[in-house]
């Protein structure tokens, strides 16, 4: 379990301490799909797909799990 939860705050710690260094925007730009936007800079407009795309499937699975719990 200790593992599980460290796994879990470094995969959220390590892009967003990317995203602040790699790029001079400020705290209060921030929003939903900001991270789009860093990867798109920083990287290239691939990864911004790649991360929209990813978000799209996540939010996808998290409804039919949703779907399957109920009764």
């Amino acid at each position: 379990m200790k593992g599980a939860v460290l796994l879990v705050v470094f995969s959220y710690l390590f892009p967003l301490l990317a995203g602040i260094g790699a790029t001079s925007h400020l705290n209060s730009e921030w929003e939903e799909g900001f991270f789009e936007n860093i990867a798109n800079e920083v990287v290239g407009r691939w990864l911004g797909l790649y991360i929209v795309f990813a978000a799209g499937i996540s939010n996808i699975a998290l409804y039919q799990s949703e779907m399957s719990s109920d009764r």
